[in-house]
């Protein structure tokens, strides 16, 4: 499986071939457009696709969209709410 070796993404000819291997009909952009707006079980596991491309998801946070800046460092959350405890005690 993709997952288990890391792959997060696979080429819509890859995914062409596979399924021509499962004895399915031509696979392109199209009919994966197709399948993907009627079917929500795929919404829910790919992030993102183009006409070359599928992104698949690998994590719940995944297709979280992120406001663009930089991730916050939890150890200094941390570190500030101690301080304000302490402060506050004295």
């Amino acid at each position: 499986m993709l997952k288990d070796r890391g792959d997060t993404e696979v080429s819509v000819d890859r995914l062409d071939k596979i399924m021509h291997n499962v004895g399915n009909e031509h696979f392109d952009y199209e009919s994966f457009k197709m399948a993907y707006d009627g079917d929500s079980r795929l919404q829910e596991i790919i992030t993102d696709f183009n006409k070359d491309t599928i992104t698949i998801k690998t994590s719940e946070v995944d297709d979280v969209k992120t406001s663009g800046a930089a991730p916050k460092d939890p150890a200094a959350d941390i570190k500030q709410m101690a301080m304000n405890a302490t402060n506050r005690r004295m």
